[in-house]
């Protein structure tokens, strides 16, 4: 990948295999994966604010803890990692009316 690529589509594209392969015993995969599919998706469609970085790094952080396997204690990272790294791609999908005042 070069600097073309949307990292907030890869990302949403990565959930969407962790929402799909999910087994659904446990809560925090189940509906936590679904809940930052969704929230990704937010960005994607222009109609996220910027509290929901910090709402996904909070579900990440329950998941990681609260997931009885690896998938749902992995899957959080491509979310972490990506709002680590591209923090400016997430906030460029948000509406200028949606973003904090710094």
């Amino acid at each position: 990948m070069d600097d073309s690529v949307n990292m907030v589509e890869i990302i949403h594209n990565m959930l969407s295999f962790f929402v799909h392969e999910s087994c659904g015993k446990c809560t925090p995969c189940r509906e936590g994966n679904m809940r930052l599919y969704e929230l990704v998706g937010k960005f994607l469609e222009g109609t996220a604010k910027e509290e929901d970085l910090d709402t996904m790094l909070d579900l990440s952080e329950t998941m990681v803890r609260a997931s009885l396997c690896g998938l749902g204690q992995t899957s959080p990272t491509a979310v972490v990692t990506g709002i680590a790294n591209f923090r400016d791609e997430f906030l460029a999908c948000i509406p200028k009316a949606e973003r904090r005042v710094s």
